[in-house]
Order: C-alpha cells, then structure tokens, then sequence
C-alpha cells in the first residue's frame, strides 16, 4: 500500500534528554550538502537531538572506522552525528512506506493465465505501456524528499500511481484511469545496456508486487553504469512493435524517464550504427519517428520526462519528444525537479493522456465490432440434457464462481451458491439479447450433472470480440450494479426516516438489486478464461420498467429488446404511449451549491399518500441529489415483490449517468450518457410526493431543465 502522510510520534528516552547539551553543532561540508539537497534545516537537527530517540549507528568509514556514531530519529529525520555529540555527519528523511500488497496462488495463477492469453490472442489487448526507467549511477542520488534515492522515488512512483491507483480506480468507476488485466505493461531498466525487467505482464497485484520489490530493494540493485539512451531506445521499440499489426486496435504508450541527458556521447561525439555512423541525437530522433509503424502512431502516447535539477540539461529529451510528434505521434516533454514531490502527479498525467487516446480508440473499436450468430429459443421448454451445454466434470474442466472486489479491484473465489454444486448448464439457445448482451436460462449441476437449486441466468457478450476478455468484459455491469445497490440501501435508509409516524410506511416499496457473480473457466481452445454473468432468474410475468434512460419514465411495462435481454421472450403489449423527448438540452447546468440542503416540509405534504410508481421515480431523482449532482441511477427495470414487508423493488440492468460521462470516458459502460442522460430524465420527470417527502423537489425540477 501506498502512503503519503504518516503520523509523526515524539519519544523522550533517558538518553535523548541528554541531547539538550548538544545544541552546539559543526556541520561538516558533507552534512551540509546532504541536508540542502534534502531540504533538511539546521533547526530540524536540533530538535532532532534535543527531543528525538538516540541509538548506536556504528562505526564510520574508511579513516573514520575507529570513530563512533549516533543515529537521532525524530519527524520522520534521521540525523547521525559523532561519537563528541558536536559535528554533523549526515541526515536523511525515512522513506515513504511502500508494502506489498496480500495475493493468493489464485492470483498468481490467473496473472499467468492472462500473460500467456495476451501473447496467443493479441486482439485481448486493450493498451501496452513500455516503461524505461534510468538506472544510471546518478539514481543513487538521495535529493528526493522522503525518499532515500532517485530510483526508489521513481519505482514509488510507477508503482503507486501508474499501477496501484488504477487497479483501485477499477473496482470503482471502470471508465475512469481504471486499469484490467487486459492492460500490459513492459519495464526497460537504461544503464550501459539495456535490461527488460518485465517483460510483457498484465495490469494486476501481481505485477503491482514486483515494482514494490524493485523500489524496496534500491540498496542491493540496481544504479550503477551509464545511461545510453539509443540501446534503451531500440529494445523499447522493438517491444512496441512486437505485438502491431494492421488489425490493431490496442493503445500503446512509452514513458522514457532519465535524470540526465543521454551517455552514449560520453565515449564517442559518433554514435556507431549498423548501416555506418550518425549523429547521436539524429539518431535518437529518428528512432523516435519510427516507433511503431505508421499506421499505429495514432494510437501511440509518449512522454519524455526529465528528472533532475535547473541546471541539468533535457534538450534531447524535449527534441526525441518533438520527432516523436512530427512523425505524428502523440507526445510530449515534461521536467521533474528530483526534490519536487511532482513525479507522481506527471506519471498521472501520463495515464491521462494514454486514456483520451484509449477511448478513441475504443469507439473505433466499437464501431467494428462482430456480432455473433446465436439462435433464440424456439420455445419456453426444453429437454435436459440434450438441449443444454454442460460446463463441468465432463467436460473435463474447472468452473469457479467467482465475485468482484468493488474497492480493490480483484477477483476472488465465492463458491457455488448450491451445496454440491461443481459446474452449471446453459440451454444452447438463447431465452434473448440486448443491446450488448445474450441471455441463457441456466442452472448449477452437481457431480452427477443434475440440476441443483432453481433457474439461474447467465449473459455473455453478443461480439465476437469480447468473448475472450473473461470476467473484464462483465466488470463495468457489475460496478454499475453495485454502485446502483449501494445507493438503494442509502435511499431505503432515508425512506425509513422521512416516514416514519406514518401509518402507510411498511407499505411504501424499499429498492434493491440483484447480486451478481461470474462463472469463469479456461478454454484450452481459445488459451484463456471464458466467463458468465450470472444472477437470480426472476419472474418475466410481474416484470415492469419503470423509466429508462432516454428520459422514459412512468409504469411503463417493459419493451423490445430489453424485455428479451432479461426474459428471452417476446415482450408483452405496451401500456401506454412513451413519451418522445422534443427537446435536447445541451451545455452544463447552472452552478449549485455542492453543499446538500436541509428542506423542511409540511405537515401536510409529509402525509401525503404514495403510490408504488412514485418510488423508483423519487429513487432516481435522489441519486442525483444525494450524489451533488455527479451520478443518476436510471432505466429501473424488474419486479415489485409484495409478499414481503415493506414491498420490495427488486432490480436489475440499470445505468449510471455520471456527470461528463458521455462527452469523456463513460464512467459506468456505454449506457453512460452523462449530463445528457440527466437531462433527458428531467425534461420529463415530474416529481411526486415521494420527491416531496424526501425535500428534493426544488432540486431541478423539470421547469429547472426546460426553461
């Protein structure tokens, strides 16, 4: 885990009390320039000695060995001075602390699974970054604050920032700089030669791991030598080009980090190539031009960035940055002061940059996609086992069902919900599709491939494209469900408060989703993980949509291909004409005040009757509101349970708005219209008493939207 603040703990020992009398302190020449370049003040160390925790350091070095020193650690400094307790030797911050994060052989197993399908199956690809990291003898430099050296700062960085914040950012929000494990990742160490340190590894605690352990383990490895860029250059191209095709739909990055100009001059003024000598910088420059070939450039990032002091010169860095953009690729320099705590917000920014780039990629992607041939169920029966596809003992295969970590951002095993169960069955043809999805009616199988519990469904992607992306291709439904859950229970928390005293309470419907999970197992033909969404099959007959995310809104019952997406079965007769939205709001809503208001009601409005319709409506216009107008949980589709008490909306398949989210990066998936979206809903939501009640009602109401 990453930390950037610690708490700062004073000690007062029998022995740091007598650090009062060394208040008096020579600095040597060498203690001096350690704490300038760290940025450590000669009152750190008095108060270092005076109040700090002293200990035995050992010996000096060299003609110092016969000498004694002390070690006074206080606010999170480290001061070491002479055994007289008079001169200043040296000083340093202690190190942000960087842990390895908990992974089980599950883990392991599935980040090899992923590596290995990603090299058989380049179209699984979604981007590949190549990280070259300057390992030169000038890393070993120690002016970063809170770091003990370049190369730590720099490896903290990666690892932090580049992977760790990106695998929690897709537990999340998946379209955010979210990170899957269909992202890999290359790490090109620069020195005399050039070393892949990773080579071609997929987004994942795993991978997290070892870039822990390279920044963990700066005292044993790994500066030393020279810097030569070109040696880096061409492994970091070749490792580009590896995996590009014409077919190519994959975004590509390239982060080239040193804190010096290149060394490969150092030697000769001509840098010696194969086909005869050429300037060193024409050279670099025109590796630059030619990364990838033409017609990938467009989907190629690259950031050169220079980490070091004012007086260190990145002209060739800035000039590889500008070939790179002439050849028309997307690029761009960016300097780095070694004490400024700036690194990691700059790998950011280059996470940024790779995923603007992604999502147009995406669309292109998108805009090609296969649709896969599936036939629809001819009827509601069928006969078992003939009619239906076994996953389990005798297909000789492993079937693991699996949840999704929303906050951390990983797979683990859950278990079959059916004591006995070891695999399931899915009826061979479809019950119905979607806009994104098929659904098959399937059940859980025990060792004797009977059925155990009662109907299930499972969805898999129409595309051809995204059957082999596993469980990555389910994780925006999945976040969105959750998201949509979570807020369900917060709105049922409120309804419990606003109600009550009333009489009708236990009558008024509480919302929630269904519970999703993943059958997952490895298809030896394709060389990776095939997986299905899984949840309760619920009953077709009762199923209602009440509002969708174009702004339908009302008991309408559900329609078209989103009642076969869920029930694969024609879609009962439309009550109702839907309302067509005639006008579309365009540009941002007016500023509002982020801060949620407390809106006092009536004792009349607080009794006003309820009716079921009102509440998924009231339900989706709270999620704005408690949200500060970031987030709208709409198209609510599914069944109202009243053998419960109070009733029960039990929902599937909605969508999330989030504010931007269609102009950017689709936060929750492609049904993500963002402040599009809201305003279609507005434009022709009515609040009701429920919004009433609930004091939203002045909270953009429809006149806000339409005015």
């Amino acid at each position: 885990m990453c930390q950037k603040q610690r708490s700062h703990v004073s000690f007062m020992s029998a022995e740091s009390s007598a650090g009062a009398s060394f208040m008096s302190l020579n600095s040597s020449p060498h203690g001096e320039e350690r704490r300038n370049q760290r940025k450590i003040s000669k009152r750190d160390l008095q108060e270092a000695v005076k109040y700090g925790t002293k200990e035995v350091a050992g010996y000096g070095q060299g003609k110092y060995s016969n000498q004694l020193r002390y070690k006074f650690t206080y606010k999170d400094v480290v001061f070491i001075i002479d055994e007289t307790g008079t001169v200043e030797v040296t000083s340093y911050a202690l190190p942000l602390p960087l842990n390895a994060e908990k992974v089980t052989q599950d883990d392991i197993e599935e980040h090899d699974r992923w590596k290995l399908s990603l090299q058989r199956v380049p179209e699984l690809i979604t981007s590949h970054t190549v990280l070259v990291v300057d390992q030169s003898a000038s890393m070993r430099n120690s002016d970063v604050w809170e770091q003990p050296s370049r190369s730590r700062a720099v490896y903290y960085a990666l690892a932090c920032e580049f992977v760790g914040k990106r695998l929690r950012a897709a537990g999340r929000e998946t379209g955010t700089n979210a990170a899957s494990l269909t992202d890999a990742i290359s790490v090109i160490e620069m020195r005399d030669n050039a070393l892949l340190t990773i080579d071609f590894e997929p987004m994942s605690w795993v991978l997290y791991n070892k870039l822990v352990e390279r920044a963990n383990n700066y005292k044993k490895q790994q500066a030393y030598g020279h810097g030569n860029y070109v040696p880096a250059l061409r492994l970091a191209q070749e490792q580009l080009r590896a995996r590009s095709n014409p077919q190519s739909m994959h975004t590509l990055g390239l982060l080239f980090l040193s804190d010096g100009g290149p060394s490969d001059a150092c030697r000769l003024k001509q840098y010696h190539t194969g086909c005869g000598s050429m300037d060193l910088v024409e050279d670099l420059k025109q590796l630059m031009r030619e990364l990838v070939p033409a017609w990938h450039r467009k989907r190629l990032v690259v950031n050169t960035l220079g980490f070091g002091s004012d007086q260190m010169d990145f002209t060739v860095l800035e000039e590889m940055a500008a070939a790179a953009c002439a050849g028309g690729i997307k690029a761009a320099f960016t300097r780095n002061r070694p004490s400024d705590d700036a690194l990691g917000a700059n790998v950011s920014s280059f996470v940024t940059s790779m995923l603007q780039t992604h999502t147009l990629t995406s669309k292109l992607r998108e805009g090609s996609r296969t649709t896969r041939n599936i036939s629809p169920a001819k009827s509601q029966s069928s006969k078992y086992p003939e009619d239906w596809e076994i996953f389990g003992p005798d297909k000789k295969v492993k079937v693991s069902r699996r949840l999704y970590d929303q906050n951390g951002g990983r797979w683990y095993l859950a278990g079959f919900r059916h004591e006995g169960a070891v695999g399931f069955a899915k009826r061979k043809h479809s019950l119905g599709e979607g806009a994104e999805r098929v659904v098959f009616e399937a059940y859980e199988i025990d060792a004797a491939l009977n059925r155990v519990g009662d109907a299930i469904v499972v969805k898999e992607s129409r595309f051809v494209e995204d059957i082999t992306k596993a469980g990555q291709f389910h994780i925006p439904f999945l976040a969105t469900q959750h998201k949509a859950a979570n807020l369900a229970r917060k709105f049922n928390v409120s309804l419990d408060t606003k109600l009550k005293g009333r009489l009708d309470s236990e009558k008024v419907p509480r919302i929630d989703f269904l519970r999703c999970a993943v059958f997952e197992y490895f298809d030896s033909s394709e060389g990776c993980n095939i997986s299905f969404l899984m949840e309760d099959k619920i009953d077709h007959k009762q199923y209602q949509k009440w509002n969708d995310n174009k702004g339908g809104v009302h008991g309408q019952r559900f329609y078209g291909a989103d009642f076969e997406n869920a029930f694969g079965m024609p879609a009962p007769a439309f009550e109702g004409q839907r309302k067509q939205l005639e006008v579309m709001i365009e540009g941002e809503d007016e500023d509002e005040d982020d801060e949620m208001e407390t809106n006092l009601w009536s004792a009349s409005r607080q009794f006003e009757p309820i009716s079921d319709e009102d509440v998924p409506q009231a339900f989706t216009h709270w999620t704005y509101r408690i949200s500060k107008r970031s987030k709208m949980v709409c198209d609510l589709q599914g069944v109202l349970d009243k053998t419960c008490k109070p009733p029960m909306f039990l929902l599937t398949d909605p969508c999330i708005h989030s504010s931007a989210g269609y102009a950017t990066h689709q936060a929750f998936g492609r049904t993500d219209c963002g402040d599009r979206g809201m305003h279609k809903f507005f434009a022709t939501h009515k609040c009701n008493a429920l919004c009433r009640i609930l004091g939203i009602d002045s909270f953009h109401s429809r006149r806000d939207w339409t005015n």
